[in-house]
């Protein structure tokens, strides 16, 4: 299926499935950040039973915000439990009875401003034994300007609630065009009473930045498990524009399959909704014409419930 398309400045390819501080310096204390490159991410420098370093155990509220003061009841430590190598980060509630909502925090990032992240990380959830309780599984994005002033917080996946076994997750974000630092923050909370175990491990955490020249990954053979690299789902209207009121993203599930020729990105449906697939933003040149050329299958299909697949071009 090949289409010629002209493009006015940048573009980002979606294919829609629809279904029904300077750095901060006083007198006391200098605020410091990392590297993309020296992020602790796979925790093997780090001892069993000890404190990943560059990782600090914080109190929030159910949705992410930095506050209250839940860390007491809560353990951040270095398991040997892993997705790969030989440890991995655990966040545990302390005892029965523990309260609150804590986030294993990282360092602050060294970040490009209006760019795109793909952050990728594996994670497992146990010992929970009543789902209902537990909010566990999130990321949260926090993102900094050049003075360290805070600028937004951002929810990347979805709530797990049951056990489950190391999985990938790879997402991307484009940034604040003032963000110049973020931190990452997986969250663990609500273990209360009756989930005095409740365990969650991150392993292999990544942060990259994506590239712009081209499409990147269009072949869906980068990523790490099933994950994808440089692709997100975002949630649209029945008519392929962008909504935020529904949040459909949080219905279906993205993930890398075998495919017609190597690879393939699988998008799959939990419930309803209206979604896109979308690709990193590419660079386009004024009044060129570019050539849009993709591969599609779709099955195991409901009458009446896939309503139209197309193609998308959102020019920038």
């Amino acid at each position: 299926m090949k289409k010629l398309l002209k493009r006015v400045l940048s573009m980002v390819l979606t294919l829609v499935i629809l279904l029904s501080v300077v750095p901060l310096t006083t007198f006391f204390t200098t605020v410091s950040a990392i590297t993309t490159a020296e992020l602790n991410g796979t925790f093997e420098s780090d001892t069993v039973g000890q404190t990943p370093h560059g990782w600090t155990l914080v109190s929030t509220n159910g949705d992410g915000v930095i506050g209250d003061n839940w860390t007491g009841n809560y353990i951040l430590s270095v398991s040997d439990d892993k997705m790969s190598g030989t440890k991995s980060m655990s966040i545990a509630a302390k005892a029965a009875g523990t309260k609150g909502y804590v986030v294993a925090e990282s360092q602050k990032i060294d970040v490009e401003g209006g760019k795109t992240y793909a952050i990728g990380y594996a994670m497992k959830l146990m010992n929970v034994a009543e789902y209902k309780e537990v909010r566990g599984g999130r990321l949260y994005v926090r993102q900094y300007d050049a003075n360290f002033n805070f600028i937004s917080t951002t929810k990347i996946g979805t709530d797990q609630r049951e056990n489950f076994n190391w999985t990938d997750f790879v997402h991307s974000l484009t940034l604040d065009q003032n963000a110049a630092f973020i931190t990452l923050n997986f969250y663990l909370g609500g273990t209360w009473q009756k989930n005095p175990n409740a365990t969650m491990l991150i392993d292999d955490v990544s942060v990259e930045k994506v590239s712009e020249d081209d499409l990147v990954n269009g072949d869906f053979e980068k990523g790490a498990g099933d994950g994808v690299y440089s692709w997100t789902l975002a949630s649209r209207d029945i008519n392929g524009n962008v909504e935020s009121k529904n949040n459909w993203a949080n219905n279906f599930t993205a993930k890398r399959v075998a495919g017609r020729n190597g690879k393939a990105a699988a998008v799959t449906r939990k419930g309803t909704g209206y979604v896109s697939y979308c690709s990193n933003f590419i660079k386009a040149n004024v009044n060129a014409t570019y050539v849009f050329d993709y591969a599609l299958k779709i099955e195991n299909t409901t009458d009446g419930v896939l309503t139209k697949v197309f193609s998308q071009l959102v020019e920038y």
